[in-house]
């Protein structure tokens, strides 16, 4: 779950600083589109520290901060022309990550436990 936290939190930092990106240069994206990356880049790092320390809620609150970053990127790339693979890499990261973080909360077993 730590690798998993920490990676959650670089993708929402790299979110917010590419969102202040965009806002600072205008005619790249709206300023809308801007502003929600940045929302949704502070809403995965708020939810990355809420799973973390296995509070309810914590999970669904990563997916949608995943899912809302990744419709801003289908929306953004019609603007910029970014090529189509480049989201199926980006959806492939944010499953891994989604993955990492559900399978990381699990509570593991102990292999000596039925001895």
């Amino acid at each position: 779950m730590n690798a998993a936290t920490l990676l959650l939190s670089v993708y929402g930092t790299w979110a917010i600083a590419w969102g202040a990106y965009d806002l600072a240069r205008l005619e790249r994206v709206e300023t809308w589109a801007a502003g929600a990356v940045i929302a949704f880049g502070l809403l995965l790092l708020l939810g990355s520290v809420i799973a973390r320390v296995r509070i309810p809620g914590g999970l669904p609150i990563v997916a949608a901060a995943l899912l809302g970053l990744q419709a801003l990127d289908v929306h953004n790339a019609s603007h910029l022309g970014t090529p189509l693979p480049w989201q199926w890499a980006r959806a492939l990261v944010s499953a891994l990550l989604m993955a990492a973080a559900f399978y990381g909360g699990l509570p593991h077993r102990r292999r000596d436990a039925g001895q």
